[in-house]
């Protein structure tokens, strides 16, 4: 049993290089400077990777099937979303690269999304949050919000579960919300 866990432990530290390398490579091309490289293993499956190269504020993020040599289709309804989330990893030669910002792209909302970031209420989350990323904002009559998820928890297909917010109400008053 002992040898079994040490082949596995082995084998996953073995593929998070080869992706960390590939990312590397990746950034390169795309003639980024990434200040971080992050690959992180994926539920349901031991070959299921997600890679984010962080670049300033901006992170890309690939789900990568160290397994597969061709996307995985199969159409089947009864797997519901776990069908789509197995299907969102793709083989390492066919990445496809998405793009999230620290706090969106938009000159107003970055300003609002930093704004809500930096405040004092935020800091328990700034402190959990290890790849953020500005999920969405949401604007009433009533309120402005700016939401962050942490890149670690999103997986294809699904919403992130952990959903923090700032938001300012018409007084101009700050107050912390969930999702």
């Amino acid at each position: 049993g002992l040898v079994v866990l040490l082949a596995y432990i082995g084998t996953q530290g073995v593929l998070k290089l080869q992706l960390e390398r590939l990312a590397g490579s990746w950034a390169a091309a795309q003639q980024l400077d990434p200040v971080e490289i992050v690959v992180l293993p994926q539920p349901l499956a031991p070959f299921n990777w997600s890679i984010n190269v962080l670049a300033e504020d901006t992170y890309h993020v690939a789900s990568a099937n160290v397994l597969l040599s061709e996307p995985w289709q199969r159409a089947d309804a009864t797997l519901g979303w776990v069908g789509s989330l197995i299907a969102a990893y793709r083989p390492v030669g066919q990445l496809h690269w998405q793009r999230y910002t620290r706090y969106g792209n938009d000159r107003e909302i970055r300003e609002f999304a930093q704004q809500a970031w930096t405040r004092q209420e935020f800091a328990r989350f700034r402190r959990f949050a290890r790849l953020p990323i500005l999920y969405r904002t949401s604007a009433s009559q009533d309120q402005q919000c700016a939401w962050f998820a942490d890149l670690r928890y999103l997986l294809p297909a699904r919403e992130p579960p952990f959903v923090y917010g700032m938001c300012k109400d018409r007084g101009n008053a700050w107050y912390l919300s969930t999702f």
